[in-house]
Protein backbone atom coordinates (compact mmCIF):
# COMPACT_ATOMS: atom_id res chain seq x y z
CA UNK A 1 0.00 0.00 0.00
CA UNK A 2 2.77 2.48 0.81
CA UNK A 3 4.57 1.62 -2.45
CA UNK A 4 1.44 2.67 -4.39
CA UNK A 5 1.27 5.94 -2.47
CA UNK A 6 4.98 6.58 -3.10
CA UNK A 7 4.52 5.83 -6.81
CA UNK A 8 1.49 8.17 -6.98
CA UNK A 9 3.44 10.93 -5.23
CA UNK A 10 6.38 10.58 -7.64
CA UNK A 11 4.07 10.69 -10.68
CA UNK A 12 2.26 13.72 -9.28
CA UNK A 13 5.56 15.51 -8.54
CA UNK A 14 6.95 14.82 -12.02
CA UNK A 15 3.75 16.01 -13.70
CA UNK A 16 3.54 19.16 -11.58
CA UNK A 17 7.19 20.06 -12.25
CA UNK A 18 6.66 19.44 -15.95
CA UNK A 19 3.54 21.64 -16.03
CA UNK A 20 5.27 24.39 -14.06
CA UNK A 21 8.29 24.28 -16.36
CA UNK A 22 6.05 24.74 -19.41
CA UNK A 23 3.89 27.47 -17.90
CA UNK A 24 6.25 30.28 -18.94
CA UNK A 25 6.28 31.82 -15.47
CA UNK A 26 9.23 34.12 -14.82
CA UNK A 27 10.65 35.70 -11.73
CA UNK A 28 10.16 39.46 -11.49
CA UNK A 29 7.53 41.83 -12.78
CA UNK A 30 7.26 42.22 -16.53
CA UNK A 31 7.08 45.74 -17.96
CA UNK A 32 5.69 46.68 -21.36
CA UNK A 33 8.79 48.49 -22.68
CA UNK A 34 11.39 46.45 -20.82
CA UNK A 35 12.84 43.66 -22.94
CA UNK A 36 15.31 42.24 -20.44
CA UNK A 37 14.39 42.89 -16.81
CA UNK A 38 16.87 40.37 -15.37
CA UNK A 39 19.91 41.38 -17.41
CA UNK A 40 21.91 44.54 -17.73
CA UNK A 41 20.10 46.03 -20.73
CA UNK A 42 16.87 47.95 -20.23
CA UNK A 43 14.74 49.17 -23.10
CA UNK A 44 12.86 52.33 -22.11
CA UNK A 45 12.85 53.74 -25.61
CA UNK A 46 10.27 55.97 -27.24
CA UNK A 47 9.00 54.12 -30.35
CA UNK A 48 8.03 57.35 -32.07
CA UNK A 49 11.20 59.34 -31.27
CA UNK A 50 14.96 59.28 -31.44
CA UNK A 51 16.63 57.02 -28.88
CA UNK A 52 20.13 56.57 -27.50
CA UNK A 53 22.04 54.13 -25.35
CA UNK A 54 23.34 55.42 -22.03
CA UNK A 55 25.13 53.41 -19.36
CA UNK A 56 25.08 53.91 -15.61
CA UNK A 57 27.54 52.24 -13.24
CA UNK A 58 28.38 52.44 -9.59
CA UNK A 59 26.29 52.81 -6.49
CA UNK A 60 22.90 52.52 -8.14
CA UNK A 61 20.15 49.93 -7.66
CA UNK A 62 20.12 48.56 -11.25
CA UNK A 63 23.32 49.42 -13.13
CA UNK A 64 23.47 48.67 -16.81
CA UNK A 65 22.82 50.03 -20.27
CA UNK A 66 19.56 51.86 -20.91
CA UNK A 67 17.96 52.57 -24.27
CA UNK A 68 16.16 55.86 -23.63
CA UNK A 69 14.72 58.83 -25.44
CA UNK A 70 17.15 61.55 -26.48
CA UNK A 71 15.29 63.90 -24.12
CA UNK A 72 16.24 61.85 -21.03
CA UNK A 73 18.26 63.64 -18.37
CA UNK A 74 20.71 62.31 -15.80
CA UNK A 75 17.94 62.39 -13.19
CA UNK A 76 15.72 60.34 -15.50
CA UNK A 77 18.40 57.68 -15.91
CA UNK A 78 19.01 57.57 -12.15
CA UNK A 79 15.26 57.15 -11.63
CA UNK A 80 15.04 54.42 -14.29
CA UNK A 81 17.94 52.64 -12.57
CA UNK A 82 16.00 52.43 -9.31
CA UNK A 83 17.65 55.35 -7.56
CA UNK A 84 20.90 55.76 -5.71
CA UNK A 85 22.11 53.29 -3.12
CA UNK A 86 22.81 54.44 0.43
CA UNK A 87 26.55 54.49 -0.28
CA UNK A 88 26.37 56.83 -3.30
CA UNK A 89 28.55 59.95 -3.20
CA UNK A 90 26.50 62.70 -4.85
CA UNK A 91 29.25 65.30 -4.88
CA UNK A 92 31.54 63.26 -7.16
CA UNK A 93 29.24 62.07 -9.95
CA UNK A 94 30.76 61.91 -13.45
CA UNK A 95 29.85 61.43 -17.08
CA UNK A 96 32.38 59.68 -19.28
CA UNK A 97 31.91 60.85 -22.87
CA UNK A 98 33.81 59.82 -25.98
CA UNK A 99 34.84 62.76 -28.18
CA UNK A 100 35.10 62.78 -31.97
CA UNK A 101 38.85 61.97 -31.87
CA UNK A 102 38.14 58.77 -29.80
CA UNK A 103 39.53 60.30 -26.61
CA UNK A 104 37.42 60.50 -23.49
CA UNK A 105 36.17 63.52 -21.61
CA UNK A 106 35.18 63.37 -17.94
CA UNK A 107 32.40 65.76 -16.95
CA UNK A 108 31.96 66.13 -13.18
CA UNK A 109 28.76 67.32 -11.54
CA UNK A 110 27.43 67.63 -8.01
CA UNK A 111 23.88 66.73 -7.00
CA UNK A 112 24.42 66.92 -3.23
CA UNK A 113 23.40 70.59 -3.28
CA UNK A 114 20.14 69.65 -4.96
CA UNK A 115 19.22 67.26 -2.16
CA UNK A 116 20.66 68.95 0.91
CA UNK A 117 20.60 72.71 0.40
CA UNK A 118 17.68 75.11 0.15
CA UNK A 119 19.63 77.76 -1.75
CA UNK A 120 20.29 76.58 -5.31
CA UNK A 121 21.97 79.72 -6.63
CA UNK A 122 25.24 77.88 -7.32
CA UNK A 123 23.64 74.63 -8.50
CA UNK A 124 24.87 73.53 -11.92
CA UNK A 125 22.81 70.71 -13.42
CA UNK A 126 24.45 67.85 -15.27
CA UNK A 127 24.95 68.46 -18.97
CA UNK A 128 22.61 67.09 -21.60
CA UNK A 129 23.29 63.41 -22.24
CA UNK A 130 24.75 62.24 -25.52
CA UNK A 131 24.56 58.77 -27.09
CA UNK A 132 27.10 56.41 -25.54
CA UNK A 133 27.56 58.41 -22.34
CA UNK A 134 28.45 56.50 -19.19
CA UNK A 135 27.21 57.93 -15.88
CA UNK A 136 29.43 56.92 -12.97
CA UNK A 137 28.09 57.12 -9.41
CA UNK A 138 31.01 56.62 -6.97
CA UNK A 139 30.67 55.79 -3.30
CA UNK A 140 31.88 53.74 -0.40
CA UNK A 141 30.02 51.33 1.84
CA UNK A 142 28.80 53.11 4.94
CA UNK A 143 27.95 51.59 8.26
CA UNK A 144 24.95 53.03 10.06
CA UNK A 145 24.23 52.78 13.78
CA UNK A 146 22.30 49.53 13.38
CA UNK A 147 25.29 47.89 11.66
CA UNK A 148 27.59 49.06 14.46
CA UNK A 149 25.08 47.75 17.02
CA UNK A 150 24.80 44.39 15.23
CA UNK A 151 28.58 44.06 15.00
CA UNK A 152 29.04 45.02 18.66
CA UNK A 153 26.37 42.59 19.87
CA UNK A 154 27.91 39.79 17.81
CA UNK A 155 31.34 40.36 19.35
CA UNK A 156 29.92 40.63 22.88
CA UNK A 157 27.82 37.45 22.49
CA UNK A 158 30.82 35.53 21.13
CA UNK A 159 33.04 36.64 24.03
CA UNK A 160 30.27 35.83 26.52
CA UNK A 161 29.75 32.37 25.00
CA UNK A 162 33.45 31.56 25.12
CA UNK A 163 33.70 32.81 28.72
CA UNK A 164 30.69 30.76 29.85
CA UNK A 165 32.04 27.67 28.07
CA UNK A 166 35.40 28.00 29.84
CA UNK A 167 33.67 28.47 33.20
CA UNK A 168 31.44 25.43 32.59
CA UNK A 169 34.36 23.22 31.47
CA UNK A 170 36.61 24.16 34.39
CA UNK A 171 33.94 23.49 37.02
Amino acid sequence: MSAKRLYAFIVFAVLSFNLYGQSGLTVGKQFDNMNNFKGAFYDLSDPSGVNMRVGIWGNIQFPGTYLVSERASVMDIISYAGGLSASAELSEMKILRMKADSSYEVIKFNYSELLWKDDLKNFVPAPKLAPGDLIIIPGEPRLFWREYLTLGLSVISTILSITLSIIYITN
